[in-house]
């Protein structure tokens, strides 16, 4: 049986400061990671051993924990993407209060598709680049 191809050998694992939850979670990505037989550290940004290591390019990924920010943004705008005019979430129910705006954020739908676009086209050059 040939031996299993290995996308990543060294992966940086990194919490955000301010969570201390993320920094429990990095601890066990980065000792499962150890476990299957890729190298990975685990940290926060400021820690000048890690941030030394990233910017010399050391690591073949870097995963980042505790950014929850940019997700939830996604989720509340794709809950509101087919129909704008209805508030959903935690709006539910609640009345419209700056109906201009339903309007204004139309110009930000080719923005949205172009940064989605970009991403998942370096998702995919990634993966080609390792195979």
């Amino acid at each position: 049986m040939p031996a299993e191809k290995k996308y990543f050998e060294r992966v940086a694992v990194i919490a955000h400061p301010q969570l201390d939850e993320a920094a429990q979670e990095a601890a066990q990505v980065a000792a499962y990671l150890n476990l299957h037989g890729i190298f990975s550290s685990q940290g926060y940004l400021q820690d000048e051993i890690l941030y030394t290591g990233i910017k010399n390019k050391e690591y073949d990924l870097i995963i980042a924990l505790g950014g929850e920010g940019f997700t939830v943004a996604t989720l509340e705008t794709y809950k509101t993407f087919f129909f704008p005019n209805k508030p959903r979430g935690k709006f539910a129910g609640m009345p419209i209060t700056n109906p201009e705006y339903l309007t204004k954020r139309k110009a930000f739908i080719p923005l949205y598709f172009g940064i989605w676009a970009i991403v998942l086209a370096h998702l995919v050059m990634g993966l080609v680049s390792r195979a």
